[in-house]
């Protein structure tokens, strides 16, 4: 696992920029507060307190947009999920050993399952992965290494990818 610095990781981020928030919506009520204690006109009070208050929420809004601030609550539930995912995976010895035969056909199978069947569980996962013939996992493995040697070749953005010979209408693996 690689090391991050401590203001880098995500729930720090997440918990510094709601504090950010309280804070500049505190400030931004300030002036509310102030006004109230004034001795000046009806119409300067309201435009010095809707200044505020503007300022105050435009301001949460601004960094909230600008720092993604939805985008690193996603991340972080990520993160979570695969740190568990990874830890159900290496809690398996013959998986690990599989794994370690076969690793790109095994991420591939992996990320399939997370991608298209995210409520299922690592146990789940592992379960369907061991249930697979090793002639079939070696037959993977050399269609995605003889794929991935493929796109290698091309200097296209998306080059074309390989298909199983036979398989019923044009399969992809």
């Amino acid at each position: 696992m690689k090391s991050t610095s401590f203001f880098k990781r995500t729930p720090v981020k997440i918990a510094l920029l709601t504090l950010a928030f309280i804070v500049i919506g505190l400030l931004g009520f300030l002036p509310l507060w102030i006004v109230q204690h004034m001795y000046q006109t009806l119409a300067i009070r309201v435009i010095i307190a809707v200044a505020g208050v503007v300022w105050g929420i435009g301001t949460v809004v601004g960094l909230w947009v600008w720092t993604d601030y939805n985008g690193m609550w996603k991340t972080w539930r990520k993160e979570i999920r695969k740190k568990k995912m990874n830890q159900g995976y290496e809690s398996n010895d013959k998986y690990m050993k599989l794994r370690n035969k076969y690793p790109i056909s095994v991420k591939h199978h992996e990320l399939h399952y997370r991608k298209h069947h995210p409520h299922m569980s690592s146990k789940e996962i592992i379960a369907k992965a061991l249930a697979i013939s090793d002639e079939e996992w070696a037959e993977r493995e050399e269609f995605h290494r003889r794929n991935h040697e493929e796109r290698k070749k091309y200097n296209e953005n998306k080059p074309p990818a390989l298909y199983r010979d036979g398989s019923d209408k044009g399969q992809r693996l």
